[in-house]
């Protein structure tokens, strides 16, 4: 079984990166004010969800061979399995999509997916070689962007205090998570000349500006009225305290992996305990 850099196998990768996706995703949908959902279409944006989180990384482990966009494609299709995944995706579950899933949700789901394959795509033309990866700390804002708008997605609608709030939160919260999985394959980015935080500063720095990250991404309470600050808070102590086990047992799949990824499950459960103890 194959194991990536970051020590853990692609199996166990892609299921931790299923469930934080999937969590995030919920989230919209569980929130107060949240556009109702059909079975259908609830099927359908967890099927998305799933589809495009495996289609978007394993194109991205292939991308980082950094060969032209062409070949990168091509070799991604000589694998079986992932001419399987796209060939379901575009031929049963976009078709299925089109018809069942709001416009704002199938554009927001569309969007999500090609940002996430823009970023990896290497682009020459000549000698002339550029990645949006190679631009310091853009990989990691077009990650947030991309796992806020799941978020989104499940809410339905881009609408009031709420939705924003949470975007932004939660766009910051994955920006961290994302540089902290950049630590445990820095020698790997560095090769490539790719600008992560990991690469660009010493890792006591990178981790105590993601604490300062954390720490501002609390801010978004303070801009909108009529907000639970547990939403916030919580999910930011599991936050800190993650950055804090780092820092004291060093890169361990554990810290920058699994309890990292769980970020977004706290979300999940955060919101649906502050919206059961709401209504009481």
């Amino acid at each position: 079984m194959r194991v990536n850099p970051t020590g853990i196998t692609e199996a166990r990768k892609y299921l931790l990166l299923s469930v934080a996706a999937l969590a995030l995703f919920l989230t919209g949908i569980v929130s107060p004010m949240a556009e109702p959902v059909t079975p259908i279409s609830l099927f359908l944006m967890i099927w998305g969800c799933v589809s495009g989180v495996i289609i978007v990384y394993r194109f991205n482990d292939y991308a980082n061979k950094q060969q032209s966009p062409w070949k990168n494609a091509q070799t991604f299709f000589l694998n079986p399995t992932n001419t399987i995944v796209v060939l379901q995706f575009f031929l049963i579950g976009i078709p299925l999509s089109v018809i069942y899933l709001t416009a704002f949700q199938f554009n927001l789901l569309a969007l999500a997916g090609i940002t996430g394959i823009f970023y990896a795509v290497n682009f020459k033309l000549g000698s002339f070689t550029w990645m949006a990866k190679h631009l310091p700390g853009f990989k990691n804002f077009l990650i947030g962007m991309v796992w806020g708008m799941l978020f989104l997605i499940g809410y339905g609608k881009l609408d009031g205090p709420y939705a924003l709030s949470l975007f932004l939160f939660i766009s910051a919260q994955v920006f961290i998570g994302s540089s902290i999985r950049d630590l445990s394959d820095i020698e790997n980015d560095r090769t490539k000349n790719l600008k992560t935080l990991a690469v660009l500063l010493p890792t006591n720095q990178a981790l105590f500006l993601l604490h300062l990250i954390n720490i501002i991404s609390l801010v978004v309470y303070f801009l909108f009225e009529d907000l639970n600050f547990t939403l916030f808070l919580i999910p930011a102590l599991w936050r800190a305290m993650n950055l804090f086990f780092i820092q004291q047992q060093g890169i361990r799949w554990i810290w920058t992996q699994a309890v990292n990824l769980m970020t977004c499950v706290v979300i999940l459960l955060t919101t649906i305990a502050v919206a059961y103890a709401t209504h009481l």
